[in-house]
């Protein structure tokens, strides 16, 4: 049976190998940020290892996001 939709992690390692060599920006990157990507998200999680942590520390929900405009090619 098709699946109407990729399986997340699917999609997410597609996107990877798709972006590889291209700017991202992961709003809200947690703890699973997207691979080479710029990660942001609203607080930095100490206690995991520095790749795993957000790049960027910034109150999501004011905006513009402290990037210049057309920085990256997915967001």
């Amino acid at each position: 049976m098709a699946r109407l939709f990729d399986h997340p992690l699917k999609r997410k390692a597609r996107l990877q190998k798709e972006y590889a060599d291209k700017k991202v920006l992961d709003v809200a990157c947690g703890e699973v940020k997207f691979v080479g990507a710029t990660g942001l998200d609203y607080n930095v999680r100490s206690y995991r290892p520095k790749e795993k942590q957000a790049d960027v520390v910034y109150d999501l929900t004011q905006f513009p996001y402290p990037f210049e405009e057309n920085r990256f090619d997915l967001v």
